[in-house]
């Protein structure tokens, strides 16, 4: 479905049928977690949530993960390669997002600012659901969730009914547009209460061919291999302990608009790797209302990111390897206090080392020569934080969510300085202190009113303060604070027996945003003056000032039992208030319908649009910028066709026609277009 409840689960469980609500086909999820960190109904929730579910999932059929949220309220997907997809929220991305798999971080210290492409390293085929709660949310999960927040949950056994059982999956999937080849193979079963669940997927994409007159669209195709785990064992009924691994591998993934905007002659993401392991304890009842819950998480994961480039000099490739090694330690507590409310507390603790390195490969004699990498090899990267957050039910129609939260980075790294003939041991050390309240009114049992402020805020990182320094160009700022924001929001909910729906408009302030500031130049000769061939200097500093308003709204209304209507819509202003112009990267006005019927038996069918409104409020960097056509990125409207059916009960197959009119498109800021008509089909079968 186009739309879906807002709903947003924590690490999968707690999920129950909706009773209450539209299905038109769908179990919709009742008990949801991530917003506040404690169990409640989505409408229960002071902000603005949604969820994918796992039967939505399935049934997108998704060539990758950022795929699933084209369709989400709210959310626009920037491609600038078919290996990308980033999440544009109420006008941010790249690390103003926060991503989490688990709840476990899979930003880093490393993550860029602009678009990239570390959601699709995900694999689809390991998700249960993903969540989305649009919105800062730095008291509860610290720095980066600014504009919002999305957490993938992958899949766990979850039956561990006495005895000994297990099964399976095996799935396959085809695209046409970029002749997509996916398999994926997955076993689970448990015994007694010890569960697993294991699998493995192949993904395969050829050069992708867009809407009509934009052909086969060169470079654009990659493999990619993806292996995962997850071991639970439950000991009794109140506590839980989970091991998971996951590991995916991407090859030669290109960033097409280098390619074919840039000049380059090859820009190849290689290698695109990512590790994470985590072993997880979760309890509750432990000690009554005191110590209702206790949640505790040991993680450690790897993210490599590797750039192949040859540019000016057909004979000289670049390589470059970047890697984040990353150990995360949370525990979050809550108690129920009775009238002093539901309180959430905890604190967690990550800590990042660096490795990079870079060479030059004369590709005529196959000499390899050391240069300076991009961040300093064996650089350091900590963060702390605490929180402590209160659910509290005042008298009348009222409920508050109060909450606050203390948050420190320290970096530390060696660069050398040529020029001097020395080494450098430099560092950084900032702290910031956020706060949230928001509340909720009822004025009916199905109708609620939402008014929210919350502060959000974005720790330097290390492509901030060290990012691709050269002391001859760019220099560090051991000076840098975090960015930081405040948000007001004013929302609507609706839930009624055949129509859930809501509206938010919300208002967000930015201060101190981190920009490339001109410093000095490379005065050469020591004249004063900046002569020809004499470059400047940069430096990064807290010089920026914005403002970003909006509207977000979602509608799912059941017309009978099995005929639904769906739809989506979200606005955007961004201004720059330093430069006094619209801010770079806000996208157009676009949204969703989609209309859908349930046969019996498992058989669906649904029709569904995607639309865009024309963006051209640029800013001079959006002028610029190669990815956006002269005069702004054209509207678009387009429609798919889905059905699917159950087959002897264990097979399932789902066809699907995107694009139907070969619509030549493509997302605002992205460097490829959208595929053209493209047939899709999917088959799983269960055993």
């Amino acid at each position: 479905m186009v739309a879906s409840v807002p709903a947003v689960t924590w690490a999968g469980e707690g999920a129950e049928e909706n009773d209450g609500a539209p299905d038109a086909g769908h179990a919709l999820p009742e008990i949801v977690v991530t917003a506040t960190k404690s169990e409640q109904d989505p409408f229960q929730i002071p902000q603005n949530v949604s969820v994918i579910s796992g039967a939505e999932i399935e049934e997108r059929i998704p060539s990758t993960t950022p795929d699933l949220l084209a369709r989400e309220p709210g959310i626009l997907v920037q491609k600038t390669n078919l290996g990308g997809g980033s999440p544009f929220i109420r006008g941010l991305t790249g690390k103003q997002i926060l991503l989490l798999v688990d709840g476990v971080r899979l930003n880093t210290s490393l993550t860029r600012y602009g678009p990239h492409q570390y959601l699709n390293t995900i694999d689809p085929g390991q998700i249960e659901r993903i969540e989305i709660v649009r919105g800062p949310m730095s008291v509860l999960y610290g720095s980066d969730a600014m504009g919002g927040t999305i957490n993938v949950i992958t899949k766990k056994r979850e039956d561990l009914d006495p005895g000994c059982d297990w099964g399976g999956i095996a799935y396959g999937q085809y695209g046409s547009a970029a002749r997509e080849r996916t398999g994926r193979l997955r076993f689970e079963g448990n015994l007694s209460s010890f569960g697993f669940m294991t699998g493995a997927s192949y993904k395969g994409f050829s050069d992708l061919t867009g809407g009509r007159g934009v052909g086969l669209q060169e470079p654009t195709g990659y493999e990619e291999m993806d292996a995962d785990g997850k071991f639970n064992f439950r000991i009794g009924t109140d506590h839980e302990i989970i091991v998971a691994t996951q590991f995916v591998r991407q090859f030669h993934v290109p960033k097409t608009s280098e390619v074919t905007l840039g000049g380059k002659e090859k820009y190849d993401y290689e290698p695109q790797t990512r590790h994470l392991t985590y072993l997880r304890y979760e309890g509750s009842n432990i000690a009554g209302r005191w110590l209702d819950l206790a949640r505790a998480t040991l993680a450690y994961s790897i993210q490599e990111e590797g750039e192949e480039v040859i540019a000016d000099d057909p004979l000289l490739e670049t390589r470059e390897r970047n890697e984040a090694n990353t150990l995360g330690v949370t525990l979050h507590l809550m108690s129920n206090l009775g009238v002093c409310g539901l309180l959430s507390y905890g604190a967690e603790f990550y800590h990042d080392r660096i490795g990079s390195r870079k060479e030059e490969i004369n590709l005529d004699s196959h000499t390899i020569t050391q240069v300076k990498s991009a961040f300093p090899d064996g650089a350091d990267y900590s963060s702390f934080g605490a929180y402590l957050q209160d659910e509290i039910r005042l008298p009348g129609p009222f409920s508050l969510v109060v909450g606050g939260r203390y948050s420190r980075v320290d970096t530390e790294g060696e660069l050398d300085d040529p020029g001097a003939g020395e080494t450098h041991t430099l560092s950084l050390e900032t702290d910031n202190f956020s706060g949230m309240a928001h509340l909720r009114i009822d004025l009916l049992d199905s109708f609620a009113v939402i008014f929210g402020v919350a502060q959000g805020f974005r720790a330097p990182n290390m492509e901030d303060f060290f990012g691709k320094v050269d002391f001859s160009s760019e220099i560090p700022n051991t000076d840098l604070e975090p960015e930081s924001s405040v948000n007001y929001e004013a929302g609507l909910k609706l839930k009624m027996s055949r129509m859930t729906g809501n509206l938010f408009y919300y208002f967000s302030t930015y201060d101190d945003l981190i920009d490339r500031a001109e410093v000095g130049f490379t005065d050469g000769n020591g004249n004063g003056v900046q002569d020809a061939g004499e470059e400047s200097i940069f430096q990064r500093w807290n010089v920026g000032r914005a403002r970003i308003q909006g509207v977000e709204m979602d509608a799912l209304l059941a017309l009978t039992d099995r005929l639904s209507l769906s739809g989506t819509f979200s606005w955007t202003q961004g201004d720059d208030l330093t430069s006094d112009e619209p801010l770079r990267r806000i996208p157009p006005a676009h949204g969703s319908l989609a209309v859908r019927y349930d046969f019996q038996d498992g058989l669906w069918a649904e029709a569904s649009g995607l639309f865009a409104a024309r963006q051209d409020r640029l800013s001079q960097g959006d002028k610029d910028d190669p990815r956006i056509p002269e005069g702004g990125t054209p509207s678009y409207a387009v429609f798919s066709l889905a059905g699917g059916a159950t087959l002897f009960d264990r097979l399932e197959l789902t066809l699907m026609v995107e694009n139907i009119g070969n619509v030549r498109y493509k997302t605002h800021g992205s460097g490829i277009y959208g595929p053209g008509t493209n047939f899709m089909a999917g088959c799983r079968y269960d055993f």
